[in-house]
């Protein structure tokens, strides 16, 4: 997905449920004029929250250390995506940092932009960011903003989120009177409380497809068509699948991404379907993509030279061979009696009606002939 500002400068939108990434390509590096700040957009933040009555987030030191590790990593070592170059996300920082146990955990990440203004406009207006912003369910946030120096990208931005377990239950239950303050403690309560959430945010693919990148190539190769079927997979996918219908096949690696093919029947109507496009990593986790095949091509129009002769195509008969079998046996037939009718004639006095006769004959039987010829060239 792609957002348009006024001077032309472009942004492109990865979104992987609370993994957001949002980039504006400009033309100029970060300079000491920009008001791109932790605090700043920390506060652009809340205020989009608070103009509309949700509760605005403390700014937690842990998230913020996250954060800033992850932006300088990003210009560090000249990436822009939510896994680094060793495929891990943020989560683990965010432990590290101490922020735990949580509920819950998102970010945002964004490259080349110079003012806070613009970069809360492009988040706002993409439906997936401002989700993320706007959503009640964090209650802390973190800022990370790292100078490129001249690298790969003018400045790098990080923007963490999360929530902790209330711990009111526990307090109350400590302040009880109680012989045995520990084994009063309720700990049963409060584990659950991390971990499935925990697993809830780490067991995401560690594979992503790009649903932009998927092409279509069908062609017809011994009377079947085949479907070329190509996309790029981001990460290391242990493997990848396409199911069309009831068929699936496995794409290799192929170039930059992953290809294969399908074999159906010639007049197969893919048109009709959905192609489903299947990653998983090496732990087993999948992400797939829809892609609907309404708008793709039909086969380009073969070279009825190269198709063969008449006991190859009567081995694969199709709805145009039948259709050009009864042509010609009809037409044979239709021969047949004008040679007859022209033997009946060949000792008899001719009147001006016969010899009309025998010239509409001859046209007709020229005009069969030549329509046979090009019925039988032509599939």
């Amino acid at each position: 997905m792609a957002l348009q500002r006024p001077t032309g400068q472009k942004t492109t939108i990865l979104a992987i449920i609370l993994l957001l990434t949002l980039r504006i390509g400009l033309g100029f590096n970060f300079s000491s004029a920009t008001d791109l700040s932790p605090d700043n957009i920390a506060k652009a933040v809340n205020k989009q929250r608070s103009q509309r009555n949700i509760s605005t987030l403390a700014y937690n030191q842990r998230l913020a250390a996250a954060a800033d590790f992850k932006a300088h990593d990003m210009i560090a070592r000249s990436y822009f995506s939510h896994t680094d170059p060793d495929g891990k996300y943020i989560w683990d920082k965010i432990s590290e940092e101490g922020y735990k146990p949580y509920t819950v955990l998102g970010e945002n990440l964004a490259v080349d932009f110079f003012d806070t203004e613009g970069l809360m406009a492009a988040w706002i207006d993409s439906p997936t960011h401002r989700s993320n912003i706007l959503n009640a369910d964090y209650k802390d946030q973190g800022l990370g903003v790292a100078d490129g120096n001249g690298g790969k990208y003018s400045i790098a931005i990080a923007n963490t989120f999360g929530a902790q377990p209330s711990t009111q239950i526990t307090q109350k239950v400590v302040t009880q009177p109680a012989p045995k303050p520990v084994e009063t403690i309720p700990v049963p309560k409060t584990q659950p409380v991390e971990t499935p959430k925990t697993e809830t945010v780490t067991q995401k693919p560690s594979v992503e497809i790009d649903g932009n990148s998927v092409l279509i190539n069908p062609s017809i190769e011994n009377n079947k068509l085949k479907l070329g079927i190509y996309a790029k997979v981001f990460g290391k996918p242990n493997s990848v699948t396409a199911t069309l219908q009831s068929n699936t096949i496995t794409l290799d690696p192929s170039g930059l991404g992953y290809g294969g093919y399908f074999t159906l029947e010639k007049y197969f109507n893919y048109r009709s379907y959905n192609l489903v496009i299947e990653a998983k990593d090496n732990k087993g986790l999948a992400t797939q993509i829809e892609v609907p095949l309404k708008g793709y091509p039909l086969p380009k129009t073969e070279d009825p030279k190269r198709l063969g002769d008449v006991s190859e195509k009567a081995a694969a008969p199709d709805l145009y061979n039948v259709f050009k079998y009864i042509v010609v046996v009809f037409g044979g037939l239709f021969i047949l009696f004008m040679l007859l009718d022209a033997l009946h004639l060949r000792n008899k006095q001719f009147s001006d009606i016969d010899k009309l006769r025998i010239g509409s004959n001859v046209i007709l039987m020229f005009l069969v002939i030549s329509t046979l010829l090009l019925v039988s060239w032509w599939h």
